[in-house]
């Protein structure tokens, strides 16, 4: 199925090289208005960055044309569109018949045969994550009525790490301010560093016609606690679910998750102390999540970003007509990192994830 969410509905539509992408939104509240900043902010961030991204460039401006009135949700679907204008799928007729390495060519020949939409990877191509990132500029727009604040940055490429940030310490100014770093950023990662040495990683690997991987760590602020369920449906659950839903996402893990096979349970259990009259932990070892359920503290997870796909270097496939060895050199306009332009994919998820989660839950939206 192409559409993900309990309360908030979420469907895509639309191929990399059809005429448009797009999404449906449904059970977003009647009479919030639109935070136009929020998703031209999102839309940008995704853009690619000349020299270390695709040359293909996609006006990306979004059309709502159903859902909301004057500025605000009129409480039915939000339909939006994005037109699909740069398109070239020669190279891809070309490799029709040979799965490419990495892609979901094969799988999509198995499930849908000959009437699948090969042309840039169809539905399963990065591009259907442009309309999504519109959607979350939305949400986020609806979350800030409750003051929660979510904030997504590349935080390694290619074994480059960023400084780790400690998000319950930021107040909304300092929040403001590390958004307005990432955005900053070519890589948008929060650190000038870090984002250099991830500068030199990306043009190594396209000068040897290869990519990289990564990494993007997102945090969730200002979530109540008590927020998800045992035992199937814990809010880990629910944001994996909408994380492996972006293309080239291989893996997620929250808060010191990664780590956690050589720490011990002294070093790993986060404290629990009273701050302002607040229950709160000192340290945030769990990502903000316990038993499946929030605890209040920021909910922190890192996704992890395979290296993209196609890249200029013969590889072996096969023919899926004559089954017969092929070797397959992929041509067009690819990026050599993802992980920058996944960023605020991620983040545009996240919302809406929380966003879904909260309505589920009973949590009413109201006002500007």
């Amino acid at each position: 199925m192409n559409t993900i969410g309990r309360y908030l509905r979420v469907s895509v539509v639309g191929g990399s090289h059809a005429s448009h992408v797009g999404c449906i939104v449904d059970g977003i509240p009647p009479g919030i208005k639109i935070q136009y900043e929020e998703i031209e902010r999102l839309i940008l961030l995704r853009k690619p960055v000349a020299g270390l991204g695709t040359s293909r460039v996609e006006e990306d401006r979004p059309e709502i044309i159903s859902g909301v009135k004057d500025g605000y949700t009129d409480g039915t679907p939000i339909t939006i569109l994005i037109r699909n204008s740069d398109i070239d799928s020669r190279p891809y007729i070309r490799l029709k018949d040979t799965p490419r390495p990495g892609h979901a060519d094969y799988t999509a020949y198995l499930k849908y045969g000959e009437r699948r939409d090969f042309r840039g990877g169809g539905i399963f191509s990065g591009r259907m994550t442009a309309p999504i990132v519109v959607a979350g500029g939305i949400a986020e727009g609806v979350l800030h009525l409750r003051g929660i604040r979510v904030v997504a940055h590349a935080s390694c490429i290619g074994g480059v790490h960023a400084p780790e940030i400690r998000y319950e310490k930021l107040n909304s100014e300092d929040l403001k301010k590390l958004k307005d770093r990432i955005a900053g950023s070519r890589v948008r990662c929060h650190d000038r560093r870090a984002s250099e040495l991830m500068e030199k990683v990306i043009l190594q690997v396209k000068k040897g016609k290869d990519s990289i991987g990564g990494t993007v760590s997102c945090a969730i602020i200002g979530v109540p606690g008590g927020i998800g369920d045992p035992f199937f449906d814990t809010i880990e659950g629910e944001i994996s679910k909408w994380m492996f839903s972006i293309p080239g996402i291989k893996s997620v893990a929250f808060g010191s998750g990664s780590e956690c096979p050589a720490m011990r349970g002294s070093e790993f259990n986060d404290p629990f102390e009273v701050k302002n009259g607040r229950i709160i932990t000192s340290t945030n070892h769990s990502g903000g999540v316990l038993g499946g359920i929030t605890t209040g503290m920021p909910i922190v997870f890192h996704v992890n970003v395979r290296p993209t796909s196609s890249i200029g270097i013969p590889q072996k496939s096969v023919n899926l007509k004559t089954q017969s060895p092929a070797i397959i050199r992929i041509t067009g306009r690819h990026d050599p990192c993802i992980v920058p332009r996944a960023v605020p994919v991620v983040e545009a998820c996240a919302s809406l994830c929380i966003l879904d989660t909260l309505l589920s839950a009973g949590y009413k939206f109201t006002g500007e």
